[in-house]
């Protein structure tokens, strides 16, 4: 009996193809689990960007009322030193 050598390599071929088919899904699998992992990280972060701008703003229309709370705002740059009344707080992203 002879054995074709075109019928070997096409299994050879065929048994490289499933391997780095199963190799690839389980590498694109693991990749979307981290994806989505880091969008949820994301989104919180975002979340709390949100609340923590909302909180200086909050702070600097309070400042206006009652000026002692510019030391602090000062120290942590929200507000300009001195008697600029000039927010230093960014626009919401």
């Amino acid at each position: 009996m002879k054995t074709k050598p075109i019928a070997a390599l096409l299994v050879t071929l065929l048994f490289i193809s499933a391997l780095m088919t199963a190799f690839l899904a389980t590498r694109y699998f693991f990749t979307v689990r981290s994806l989505k992992k880091m969008q949820m990280q994301v989104n919180a972060v975002q979340q709390s960007r949100s609340v923590i701008h909302k909180l200086a703003l909050e702070a600097v229309e309070y400042s206006k009322k009652d000026p002692s709370i510019d030391p602090i705002l000062v120290k942590f740059e929200i507000k300009g030193k001195g008697g600029t009344s000039g927010s230093l707080v960014p626009a919401n992203p």
